[in-house]
């Protein structure tokens, strides 16, 4: 196998390399990077210095103002962005944006996409990922959901308890994972919705003081969700296995 890098990839490895260097690193001990990772104005001045440079986004299509790379070359930009801590939050590529930006491309709608996907590849919005649940629940096992999204009418109403949400603080919305259930049955599949993190009925307290991320737990009390938001093709939602492998790969 080679694993000869193109031209064009190496130079825009330089680039970023250098914009790491020279941009990025200087912020490290800009007093608003806190405790819970930088504030909304620190990572919106450097996203903005991203985009002026065209680092923003490598992993995101050119469509949605990314730079459409494959996974070879999102490897090779992610590591030069890696040497620093706030390098990921620059261009825009670090988790749970990421990994939900790979989902949201991978499986929503032209209209999900518009709603959710577009402003959060923009870096204009932040997101999060509510699948940890306290034992018994999920921890990284989908299969040990414990939070549920039962079919009503036209939504889902999800119960449930969430805790150790990375990024939750500050973000505009979040995708949750639950278990379907259809016509009072466990259908064993998993839905996944995108809703305001301060959703209706939803409550949430700070669990971790000095987390890098401000750490949330929140517990989710018939929160309604419209099915129109919600990424899957049909009420059953996704089988484990084939929604897992778009969110981790």
């Amino acid at each position: 196998m080679d694993f000869t890098l193109p031209d064009s990839l190496v130079q825009l490895r330089d680039k970023t390399r250098t914009f790491i260097r020279e941009v990025v690193i200087p912020y490290e001990k800009d007093p608003r990077r806190t405790a819970h990772g930088p504030s909304d104005e620190l990572r919106s001045e450097l996203i903005a210095h991203a985009r002026e440079t065209g680092l923003l986004s490598p992993h995101v299509d050119t469509s949605l103002g990314g730079l459409g790379l494959p996974h070879i070359g999102r490897a090779v930009i992610f590591e030069a962005a890696g040497y620093s801590m706030l390098g990921p939050v620059a261009l825009n590529c670090a988790a749970p944006d990421e990994g939900n930006m790979h989902l949201m491309q991978a499986v929503a709608s032209t209209e999900q996409k518009e709603r959710w996907l577009k402003p959060l590849a923009e870096g204009k919005t932040r997101s999060c990922f509510c699948m940890t649940e306290p034992s018994p629940g999920a921890g990284s096992d989908p299969t040990l959901l414990k939070t549920t999204a039962i079919n009503d009418g036209d939504d889902f109403v999800i119960n449930g308890r969430k805790w150790l949400i990375t990024g939750a603080d500050g973000a505009a919305f979040t995708i949750i994972m639950a278990r379907t259930i259809v016509d009072d049955v466990d259908v064993g599949s998993l839905l996944t919705c995108p809703i305001r993190v301060f959703a209706s009925n939803a409550r949430w307290t700070r669990s971790i003081h000095r987390s890098p991320a401000a750490t949330l737990k929140s517990g989710w009390r018939t929160c309604g969700c419209p099915k129109r938001t919600c990424l899957a093709k049909s009420v059953k939602g996704f089988a484990t296995h084939r929604y897992a492998s778009f969110r981790r790969a």
